[in-house]
């Protein structure tokens, strides 16, 4: 099984660790640690469901052009 850490999530999908850490937080990816010292392990289905989120700010783009 390969785990993938947050800060690789974050540069695989050019976002920052934080916005890859809150999604992890609030969308049930298994960590070990606590506070802190927390560390998220994605799995490859983690990341699926991380690509599909809906992007803050993206939304009206298709508007833009009417």
């Amino acid at each position: 099984m390969n785990i993938i850490s947050t800060e690789a999530v974050a540069k695989m999908e050019k976002c920052d660790p934080s916005t890859a850490r809150k999604w992890a937080a609030e969308n049930e990816v298994q960590f070990v640690g606590d506070g802190y010292r927390k560390a998220y392990l994605w799995k490859k289905a983690d990341i699926a469901r991380f690509r599909k989120r809906e992007k803050p700010g993206r939304r009206w783009a298709d508007k833009e052009g009417e």
